[in-house]
């Protein structure tokens, strides 16, 4: 909902293996799935953009 009051729309795109090979083989090995983050970067990117979210 809040995507949508916004005027944001989140779209999926497949990528070919060999346009994707790092993620691709990355997606494959198996981890802890409770244990994930975003990259660092990308959420400072994220947080510069929308600003007002606390």
């Amino acid at each position: 909902m809040w995507c949508l009051k916004r005027n944001i729309f989140l779209t999926a795109q497949h990528l070919p293996e060999k346009e994707n090979v790092i993620v691709d083989s990355e997606s494959r090995v198996m981890r802890d799935r409770s244990d994930w983050m975003l990259n660092p970067s990308i959420f400072r990117r994220i947080r510069a953009q929308f600003s007002y979210l606390k």
